[in-house]
Formats: structure tokens, C-alpha cells, sequence
């Protein structure tokens, strides 16, 4: 993943995709770590992309941004000499706990008419590449969709 995205412009744009996901979970009963993981990150996902998601996730979290579960696992490494397994830098998603997410007030004003007129128009092209990493098309037409609303929302022709 090729993206120029600075830490506001993800954090909106994986707030997009936490929004996206738990509007799919209730619509088709769902967990939103299930959503997450088979529509978001299955197969075709870009690792960075999947890391980029799913820290900004713990940092929203972190932030008040996001309530419920938020726990990142490592994948693990097996030291064939030593016998023992260490912890690597990169996150095991479907290990990871994303339990009863939801957005705070806080989180809502973070995706709000104000934060979009901030980012302004060329905020849509720099997510573009980021979209094109989630697997699944549907998911990246709504996602890219729910960015263009509140582009024009704020009087930005997109």
C-alpha cells in the first residue's frame, strides 16, 4: 500500500471503515470482528494496510474514539534452537479481540463536517489507494462512497 496519509487522515479514514463495519454486522448479524477480518482483511488485504487498520483502531480506541474491546495479538515466531517462540512485530488479526465496538460521541465529531472541510477535497485521492486494499469491492464502494457524502456534506465537488 502506497498512501500518503498523515495520522488525522487515517484516523478518519479507518473510522469510515469501523462505521461501515458495524452498519454490516447488525444488517447481517454479525460480530464486527468477523466483518473486519472476512470483508475487510480476507485474502487480498495488504498486510501494511491491515496493520495501518488495525492500530489506528487501538489508538482510536485509546483515545476515546471507540468503545468496547480492542486487543491486539502478535503473530508468534518459533526459535528452532532455542525451542521457544517470541512475539513478532506483526499483528495476527484473527487472533486479535474486536469485541462490542462502537462509536463514542467523540468518535462522531471526529467524522463530522468539520474534520472534512479540514482535510479538504484531496483528502478522497490519498485514501484511495488505502480503499483499494480492503478486500472485498462492496466494502470498498461503501467506504468510498461514505467519504464522497461528507466531502459534498461540506460543499466539496467530488
Amino acid at each position: 500500500m502506497n498512501t500518503q496519509l498523515n495520522q488525522k487522515e487515517q484516523q478518519v479514514l479507518v473510522m469510515e471503515i469501523v462505521d461501515a463495519c458495524i452498519k454490516y454486522s447488525k444488517e447481517n448479524y454479525l460480530e464486527f470482528a468477523e466483518v473486519l477480518t472476512e470483508q475487510v482483511f480476507a485474502n487480498k488485504a495488504d498486510a501494511e494496510f491491515t496493520e495501518m487498520v488495525c492500530k489506528t483502531i487501538e489508538t482510536l480506541h485509546a483515545q476515546g474514539y471507540l468503545n468496547g474491546t480492542v486487543e491486539l495479538e502478535y503473530e508468534l515466531e518459533f526459535d528452532a534452537e532455542t525451542l521457544e517462540e517470541s512475539s513478532t512485530d506483526k499483528i495476527d488479526s484473527g487472533m486479535s479481540t474486536f469485541a462490542d465496538i462502537s462509536i463514542t460521541p467523540k468518535g462522531k465529531e471526529l467524522m463530522g463536517e468539520k474534520t472534512f472541510q479540514e482535510l479538504g477535497k484531496s483528502f478522497l485521492e490519498k485514501a484511495k489507494p488505502a480503499i483499494k486494499c480492503i478486500a472485498t469491492t462492496a466494502f470498498q464502494a461503501t467506504v468510498e462512497t461514505a467519504v464522497c457524502v461528507a466531502l459534498k456534506a461540506v460543499g466539496f465537488s467530488v
